[in-house]
C-alpha cells in the first residue's frame, strides 16, 4: 500500500498512474475525485497513512512545523511527533525537502527519505512547465511585450537554460547572469549575452523583465534601487525566493514570487512527470 499526503493537482494523475501500475493507493489530507474513487484509491485517516510502507509527500516538501506543502482545495497534513510515531522503521518517504523538527522526527523513526526535489530527471522535466509558466506570468503582470524586450535570467541551471531559450525564441533580448564561468560560457554558446552578478544593477536599469531561478538572495535592495520603473521581476525560486520583495514594494517595482509553477500551470503534464519518476524509483528499489 502506498500513501499519498498533501500535494496539489499533480497528485491526481500520480494516483491514477500508480493504480494502473498495480499499486494499492490510499490518500490522506486531500479530497478524492470521482475518477480516483472509481479507479480504486481509498481515503484514510492520517495515522493509517503513516503506517504504509511507502509515503509520497508533496514535491514542495514538509515545512519545519510539520505541515505538508499543499495547494487548495487540499489542506494537507500537520505531521507532529505523535503522528510520526506510527511510521514503521525502514519506511520510505518520497517527497521534497523535509525541514526542521519534522526531519528529525522521521530520522528518529529510521525513515528513509528520497528527496524528489533533487532528482535530476524530474527537475529537468519540470523546467519545461516552469519556464512556460514564467512566460505566462510575465505577460500577465507587465504592460509590455516580451518580444524585443530586454530579459535578464538569473542562473543557468536546468530551468534557467530552458527559460532563456524560450525567451530568445519569442524574440526577447536575453542576458544570462551566472556566477560560474562555465555557465556563462554555455549561455554565450547558446546565443545569449552573459554577465556576472557585479553587473546586475546596470542590467536592471535597462531591462524590462528579470527572471530569477536561484534559491538565494541575489536581487538585493541595491540592485532594485537601480531598476527601470517598468521592470517586472518573476522569481521562480522556492520560498522565500531570491528577491528583496519588501524593497521592491517600497520602490514600486513589480515583483512576483512564483514557486511550484509546474503544478499550477500544467498539472496534468507535471503529474505525468512525477508519476514516471516515482515509478522508476519504486522499480529501482524492488517495490
Amino acid at each position: 500500500m502506498i500513501a499519498i499526503i498533501g500535494g496539489d493537482e499533480r497528485e491526481r494523475d500520480l494516483i491514477l498512474c500508480l493504480l494502473r501500475a498495480g499499486y494499492r493507493v490510499c490518500v490522506s489530507g486531500r479530497v478524492l475525485s470521482p475518477a480516483e474513487e472509481t479507479a480504486g484509491a481509498t481515503s484514510v485517516v492520517a495515522h493509517e497513512a503513516m503506517q504504509c510502507p511507502v509515503v509520497i509527500g508533496p514535491l514542495g516538501g514538509i515545512r519545519p512545523d510539520g505541515r505538508t506543502v499543499s495547494r487548495p482545495p487540499h489542506d494537507g497534513l500537520c505531521l507532529g511527533p505523535q503522528l510520526i510515531a506510527n511510521c514503521p522503521p525502514g519506511q520510505i518517504w518520497l517527497c521534497g525537502d523535509i525541514r526542521g523538527a519534522a526531519g528529525r522526527w522521521l530520522t528518529d523513526r529510521q525513515v528513509q527519505h528520497v528527496n524528489l526535489a533533487e532528482d535530476d530527471e524530474l527537475a529537468t522535466l519540470n523546467s519545461i512547465p516552469s519556464a512556460e509558466g514564467a512566460l505566462m506570468l510575465a505577460m500577465q503582470e507587465s504592460p509590455l511585450v516580451l518580444a524585443g524586450a530586454g530579459s535578464v535570467v538569473l542562473g543557468y541551471g536546468r530551468c534557467g537554460l530552458v527559460l532563456a531559450g524560450m525567451l530568445r525564441g519569442i524574440g526577447s533580448r536575453v542576458t544570462v547572469v551566472a556566477r560560474s564561468p562555465g555557465a556563462r560560457a554555455r549561455a554565450t554558446a547558446a546565443g545569449h549575452d552573459a554577465a556576472e552578478f557585479a553587473d546586475l544593477a546596470g542590467l536592471l536599469a535597462r531591462a524590462e523583465f528579470c527572471f530569477n531561478t536561484i534559491p538565494a538572495m541575489v536581487v538585493p535592495r541595491e540592485a532594485i534601487e537601480c531598476a527601470a520603473a517598468d521592470l517586472t521581476i518573476i522569481d521562480l525560486a522556492s520560498a522565500p525566493g531570491g528577491v528583496d520583495f519588501a524593497a521592491a514594494r517600497e520602490l514600486g517595482i513589480k515583483a512576483v514570487l512564483a514557486p511550484g509553477l509546474p503544478g499550477l500551470v500544467a498539472p496534468r503534464t507535471a503529474g505525468r512527470y512525477l508519476a514516471e519518476t516515482i515509478l522508476r524509483i519504486l522499480r529501482e528499489r524492488g517495490i
